[in-house]
């Protein structure tokens, strides 16, 4: 079964079936590894179309965007 998400509101929609690989992504491409990440939250705003991400490292928290 493959399952896809979509988030709808106001007329917008936005696919959120990849949002933790992408995430992932995110967290790589800002030079951090996944093993080192303590804890990620997606915000995920429907009005602009992006997720943005705030990962705990070792005590330290980190906007990624």
């Amino acid at each position: 079964m493959k399952l896809e998400i979509i988030a709808q509101a106001a007329g917008k929609e936005m696919n959120l079936t990849n949002l933790e690989k992408e995430v992932k992504e995110q967290i790589k491409a800002a030079g951090l590894k996944i093993t080192k990440v303590d804890s990620a939250t997606a915000y995920v705003n429907l009005d602009e179309g992006k997720t943005y991400v705030v990962v705990n490292t070792e005590g330290e928290v980190k906007s990624l965007n």
